[in-house]
């Protein structure tokens, strides 16, 4: 599968033997930094919220909640029988992920259902505003994108927003070659940003800052989240990873793909 680098479709699946194999086929990924499912055994909660999300693969650091009792409710059959993460605005639901995020490269991936938002929410983010080294990837009433560093060496790519349906949502960046890469289903789009960096260790869920607020998170059902060390949509070695959770999306929760 190729991926072109300016807006196009994000090609053939690749065919797994069933469901069943995702499971192991997606654990071995290479650069796989964590993988968040979903559902109640990885789920830790109090008081209806879940207080801590682990990686379905042991010992890989897990997403808590950045605040007591502002972690996302767990709610079953959120696409057919599949669980889902619930976040809200009202609720300022965040969750901060307590690994250690990836430089020069990394690509963040998410499975969600998400409300269209009446102004910029932020679906994974780092730094809010114009703030030098930032990797926020956030959701407008009609567009997706992607936001590197802060101007004049940094940018914002998007694509347009596919709401209110399970979806896959993909950043990437690859500081070797500063590209920022955006897939949203199968419409993807990479562009240079030259002399931009990604410097921000910091990675909220729902969040672009560690400060939880209703102007921060979307509505949203999350489903899945993985996080790696490499670009999986610029690089040839890693392509056919982003067509395996591809084909994950669409076959678990009917993403577009």
């Amino acid at each position: 599968m190729a991926f072109v680098r300016t807006a196009g479709a994000l090609g053939a699946a690749v065919s797994l033997p069933s469901v069943r194999t995702y499971s192991s086929v997606i654990s071995a990924l290479p650069g796989l930094l964590g993988w968040y499912t979903a559902h109640p055994i990885y789920a830790e909660t109090s008081g209806g919220k879940v207080k801590k999300w682990n990686s379905r693969i042991p010992g890989l650091p897990a997403f808590v909640e950045t605040a007591s009792g502002g972690g996302p409710v767990l709610t079953p059959n959120a696409a057919g029988s599949r669980y889902g993460m619930a976040f809200t605005s009202a609720d300022a639901t965040q969750m901060t992920w307590g690994g250690t995020f990836p430089l020069p490269k990394h690509t963040k991936v998410v499975i969600a259902d998400i409300a269209t938002p009446p102004a910029t929410r932020y679906l994974l983010g780092s730094a809010q505003g114009g703030t030098d080294g930032r990797h926020n990837f956030r959701t407008d009433p009609t567009i997706v994108a992607v936001q590197i560093d802060a101007a004049p060496e940094g940018a914002l790519i998007s694509r347009p927003a596919v709401y209110n349906e399970p979806a896959l949502y993909v950043a990437a960046w690859n500081g070797d070659s500063d590209e920022a890469s955006l897939v949203v289903n199968a419409n993807a789009v990479t562009s240079v940003m030259a002399g931009a960096e990604v410097t921000k260790t910091d990675v909220y869920l729902g969040g672009a800052n560690g400060l939880p607020s209703a102007s921060n998170t979307p509505n949203m059902t999350v489903f899945d989240v993985l996080i790696f060390d490499r670009d999986l949509v610029t690089e040839g070695s890693t392509a056919g990873a982003l067509a395996r959770i591809a084909e994950y999306a669409a076959t678990v929760y009917g993403a577009a793909t």
